[in-house]
């Protein structure tokens, strides 16, 4: 009892009036609101780890916040509340990002100098908004691998690869016989010498005049767009495309998952006809204009986490998570096509189409199976390509199994890079034996014999293509 007469009631201070319970339930919903929105946007780049960081935030912006009980606002209030919205979209949303930006930042700068990592010594390639990306012309570089290996590598002024010391026969006047390898990393030749590659052991073994337009990480769809720009071009009397099922599927995504950055490439898509077509990349790919090798520690240099971070993975992750989002929008409006699912519509078109594009130009069109020793899941899609009139089939993966007979050990060990362990290969892709064997396979189908010059050499002025 007070002094003055009045009863106290100790549990006043927590009553809430209707107008206060009112102003809870929009709070309540508000708050709701928000870390859907977050969490639909988050969701839309990409990021588990900007996900995580929300869902930890989030608590302690509920701890903080734990004093202002809504008993403790005064009705009609609802300022307090919109600032405390405001604090938990900066705290939750822009610190779940932020942190996310910082630990991908330093997983990538670990990953450059991660010292069993294979790099390039400079940038060799480029954003391009057709391909992707594409090499840049008459540039000079090596790859580095954890034994010190180092191989040169060199895109002469069309962006194809070609040996150091190389003898040019595309514009000799009579040009002789023409070959044209279309491709990803196994006609690129990734670890090997220029030429130590298949294409040009087959200009070797013949003489003819060889054009390797093979590009590391390249599919299907972009394979198809150089035959589009290339056959009418130089009007080759071979042209050799590649197939492996992995060509296939990454003709059917829109981003490849080549791990920090976003690089966008060309995929096929039907269009309201039903008919197959390629799509334009839906970016450009940033990464690939990045030079990583004055951060890489182990080979001299100095470059710091926080001169990385300013530099090269803030801006990169940035314009890459908005992009992403930004791609993600159009295409859940349908501003933009899906990929199509069909692999074997994909593998029919492209040859079919190759094929046609040979032959109207005095050529024949050959395919090429290499599977780098892994089962060949897709067999019904190398029958397709072997049932294609006019395409010649050459299955090297089976004269590279033969071989081992003669060469008494494993696939692994004859045809994958080896470093200093012996037990797991440096690099899966084909060494320069597989590339001799791959070689001889096309001549054998072909029936042309090493040192013979293949037929087909035609009269032609010189091809500018500067």
């Amino acid at each position: 009892m007070g002094e003055s007469g009045k009863e106290y009631d100790c549990n006043s201070s927590v009553r809430q009036s209707p107008k206060d319970l009112g102003t809870f339930s929009i709070a309540v919903s508000l708050t709701v609101g928000i870390l859907l929105v977050s969490l639909w946007l988050i969701q839309l780049i990409g990021s588990r780890t900007a996900l995580l960081n929300m869902v930890f935030l989030t608590l302690l912006a509920t701890i903080v916040q734990y004093r202002w009980q809504p008993a403790k606002w005064q009705s009609g209030k609802l300022w307090k509340y919109l600032l405390y919205l405001l604090y938990l979209t900066v705290i939750v949303g822009g610190g779940a990002y932020g942190t996310s930006l910082f630990q991908r930042s330093w997983k990538f700068f670990s990953w450059v100098n991660k010292p069993d990592r294979i790099g390039l010594s400079k940038p060799a390639y480029q954003s391009d908004p057709n391909y992707g990306f594409r090499p840049k012309l008459n540039t000079l570089t090596s790859e580095f691998y954890p034994n010190g290996l180092e191989i040169p590598v060199y895109f002469n002024e069309r962006g194809n690869r070609e040996p150091l010391e190389y003898q040019d026969l595309l514009d000799s006047v009579p040009r002789p016989p023409l070959w044209l390898f279309l491709g990803g990393s196994f006609t690129y030749g990734s670890v090997c010498l220029a030429e130590e590659t298949y294409p040009f052991q087959v200009g070797a073994m013949t003489g003819n005049a060889v054009v390797n337009a093979g590009v590391d990480n390249y599919s299907f769809a972009p394979m198809l767009m150089l035959a589009d720009s290339l056959i009418p071009l130089y009007k080759p009397d071979y042209v050799v495309v590649h197939y492996s099922p992995w060509l296939v599927e990454w003709a059917l995504i829109d981003t490849l998952p080549l791990g920090f950055g976003l690089f966008s490439t060309p995929y096929f898509y039907k269009n309201d006809r039903g008919e197959i077509q390629i799509h334009k990349p839906l970016s450009g790919s940033r990464a690939m204009d990045v030079d990583l090798f004055r951060f890489r520690r182990a080979m001299g240099n100095e470059g710091s986490f926080s001169q990385f971070l300013l530099d090269v993975s803030l801006p990169l992750f940035i314009k890459d998570d908005f992009t992403r989002l930004a791609i993600r929008y159009r295409r859940s409006t349908g501003r933009v096509a899906h990929p199509m699912r069909e692999r074997e519509e994909v593998v029919e078109h492209l040859f079919n189409q190759v094929r046609t594009l040979t032959e109207a130009n005095g050529g024949q069109c050959i395919a090429l199976l290499m599977m780098a020793g892994h089962p060949l899941k897709a067999r019904r899609e190398w029958d397709i390509i072997r049932n294609c009139d006019g395409v010649i089939s050459v299955d090297a993966e089976k004269a590279l199994v033969d071989s081992l007979k003669y060469l008494g050990t494993t696939y692994e060990r004859a045809y994958m890079h080896w470093g200093t362990d012996t037990v797991t290969p440096m690099d899966s892709h084909p060494n320069a034996l597989a590339h001799r064997i791959i070689a001889k396979a096309i001549l054998s189908e072909l029936k042309i014999s090493e040192g013979s010059t293949a037929n087909g050499g035609k009269e032609k002025t010189k091809t500018s293509v500067k």
